[in-house]
């Protein structure tokens, strides 16, 4: 049990490094994934508004004050492996809820792309948007997307711009 805790508290971290990573437009972005400067474990989250589905604001301190968090950031709607991880985690859902958490997934989407997102995965947990990389910048985990990246990403049809406005 210890293990697969420890296991599941890893996988945010990892998500949050490593998926959102493709996508930011906010100026104060890294110039690259190597030059991101996350804040670390046990330093204080930093305050800021996500958005919810309609568009209103919540802001982190209130989505915290709620019960403690386990926060997950992914890349977006158009990421089908993605979509796969926001899946497998209504699997330990249940678990995180009964030690007193809860599982909130945020999105470089438009706030108005989430409500598909969780209809079509059938997702129990909360889904909020961070479309202006306001969150991802204080986190330190922002960072530019190359010109190269994003020109692949439209031979497959992905408009990162048009996805988080």
């Amino acid at each position: 049990m210890i293990r697969r805790l420890s296991i599941l508290f890893a996988a945010p971290i990892i998500l949050v490094l490593c998926l959102l990573m493709e996508q930011a437009f906010a100026a104060d972005a890294a110039m690259s994934a190597e030059e991101t400067d996350p804040i670390n474990a046990g330093q204080m989250m930093p305050e800021g508004n996500l958005y919810n589905p309609d568009g209103s604001a919540v802001s982190v301190s209130d989505l915290y004050s709620e019960k403690p968090v386990v926060l997950v950031y992914y890349r977006g709607d158009w990421c089908r492996y993605c979509n796969q991880h926001l899946r497998n985690l209504k699997n330990i859902e249940d678990e995180l809820v009964d030690l007193g958490y809860q599982l909130i997934a945020v999105s470089a989407d438009k706030p108005e792309i989430l409500s598909r997102t969780k209809q079509e995965a059938e997702l129990p947990y909360r889904l909020v948007s961070d479309s202006r990389m306001d969150m991802a910048n204080k986190l330190g985990i922002a960072f530019k997307v190359s010109d190269e990246t994003i020109e692949k990403y439209k031979g497959y049809k992905i408009d990162l711009e048009e996805a988080s406005g």
